[in-house]
Parts: structure tokens; C-alpha cells; sequence
């Protein structure tokens, strides 16, 4: 009995900590990537290697490069995948549990948004025009003022946008199901 409570315990403990655990979301246009990593241990993204872009997935003791343009190459036109395609349920046909989940997320999509916390976000736009560079910067500030968020209208040419996000799997079963 008081190993059965021990593992009990333990399988208590992994499925709290899975669903404590933050996800973080980072899109930067200066680095260019995208990623989502589930704490330390799982991460992918989308990055570009000279020009190229890249999937690198990383679980804890492997790491995988693939290359996107590579993978797109490789791939064969296949008739049969290709039949298969088209074979597939149209929107009208559709199950009535589809239609019950697709439903329920159309409806909750603004509290799915919402459940996420912005960490970091720096958005710096250039019109390359001075005119509207100087109609948009007291908008811009205001704006920025507004949200605290740091909004820039630069006259430099520079364009970037990064956010980093965070949320745990918790409050996206609380935003689901509220």
C-alpha cells in the first residue's frame, strides 16, 4: 500500500509540474526566428540560416536541424498522397463533434489570446517616407504611452518587431473551459 502512494504521489507530481510549466513564445524579425519552448527542455523554431529557413527541434539530449527548402526538394509528387487529398471531408461533411469543438474554440479564441502574458515586446517601424513618419509619431507615442509598451517610429529605416510571450498550460485549460 505505501508504494502504490508512492507512485501515486510521484505521478501527482509530473503531471503538476507538466501543467505549471511556462511556455514562452519569441518572434523576432531582427533575429529572425520564431520559437516555442516548454520550459528548458523542449524547444522549436523556425530560424534562417544564411537565407535559408531552418526547423531546429531540441528535446533534452537531441537536437535536429532541418532544412525546410532540403525537405521541399526531396519531396516527390506522389499521385496516390495526392488522391488522397482530395478524398477528404469537405467542410459540410464534417462530424458533429468536429463541429462541437471547432465551435467552442471560435467562441473562446479572445480568452485563449488573453491567458497569454506579454513579457517583452519592442516594435520599431520606419515608413521610409518623412511625411508619414511624422503624422505616425505622436500616435505612436501616445500609444506607446498608453499601453507601456515601447512603440518607435524611426527615421533610420530601421523595421523590427520582437515579443516574447509566456502562459502555462493551466490557464489555457482555465481560459478553454471558463
Amino acid at each position: 500500500m505505501e508504494i502504490f502512494l508512492y507512485i501515486l504521489g510521484f505521478f501527482l507530481l509530473i503531471i503538476l509540474l507538466i501543467i505549471f510549466i511556462p511556455i514562452q513564445i519569441v518572434l523576432s524579425s531582427e533575429q529572425r526566428m520564431m520559437s516555442i519552448s516548454y520550459g528548458n527542455w523542449i524547444s522549436a523554431g523556425i530560424f534562417f540560416v544564411k537565407d535559408e529557413p531552418t526547423i531546429l527541434l531540441r528535446l533534452p539530449f537531441w537536437k535536429k536541424e532541418i532544412s525546410i527548402i532540403e525537405k521541399l526538394a526531396k519531396r516527390k509528387p506522389d499521385s496516390e498522397s495526392n488522391k488522397r487529398l482530395k478524398k477528404g471531408k469537405s467542410k459540410k461533411e464534417r462530424s458533429s463533434f468536429s463541429k462541437f469543438i471547432f465551435q467552442k474554440f471560435k467562441i473562446k479564441w479572445r480568452e485563449l489570446l488573453h491567458s497569454f502574458k506579454i513579457e517583452r515586446m519592442d516594435i520599431n517601424i520606419d515608413t521610409d517616407d518623412y511625411i508619414v513618419n511624422a503624422y505616425l509619431f505622436p500616435v505612436v507615442q501616445y500609444i506607446g504611452y498608453r499601453y507601456r509598451r515601447p512603440f518607435h517610429i524611426n527615421f533610420m529605416g530601421i523595421n523590427k518587431v520582437e515579443i516574447s510571450m509566456r502562459n502555462r498550460i493551466i490557464n489555457l485549460l482555465y481560459a478553454l473551459f471558463k
